[in-house]
């Protein structure tokens, strides 16, 4: 809006030669178009990480993960955790150095977590604590556990 005032004042004084209100409604617009192509009101970084986030189990949720509800010689290449479906649900449970390195990736760990609890969809254990314990093939091992309601 500044910049519309400051038009506005060159109006004034004769610096350019709009009609008065020119500056501002310009503004306004230009505002508003960044505003729709933002898609809205709203904390950015927030959408940015929950865009990122989805787009991780996108791209990997069916090739990265071992299914638990599978087979057991399942060969899953380059590996990023566990995932089991339960009443037409699919629940990832993601391990620590792929969620560190992969899933926060350009983004503050701490603030990815608080947005995916917040959110519902990371899952936090009876302890309310947000890495838990799973038991898998390959032994029982810390995750991170992410709803698949995330893909919706």
């Amino acid at each position: 809006m500044f910049v519309g005032f400051a038009g506005e004042l060159a109006i004034k004084y004769d610096v350019v030669c709009w009609k008065p209100g020119t500056a501002i409604a310009s503004a306004v617009s230009c505002f508003n178009s960044w505003l729709e192509d933002k898609e809205g009101v709203g904390d950015e970084e927030n959408r940015q990480i929950l865009e990122h986030v989805k787009t991780f189990f996108e791209l990997h949720g069916h090739s990265r993960f071992f299914d638990l509800d599978g087979f057991k010689d399942q060969k899953v290449p380059n590996m990023a955790g566990y995932k089991s479906v339960y009443r037409n649900a699919v629940t990832f449970f993601v391990s620590p150095s792929i969620f560190k390195n992969e899933i926060c990736k350009g983004f503050n760990r701490k603030a990815v977590i608080n947005l995916l609890i917040d959110k519902g969809f990371m899952l936090k254990d009876h302890n309310r604590d947000y890495r838990q314990q799973k038991w898998t093939p390959d032994g029982n091992k810390k995750v991170y556990v992410i709803s698949g309601e995330i893909l919706l």
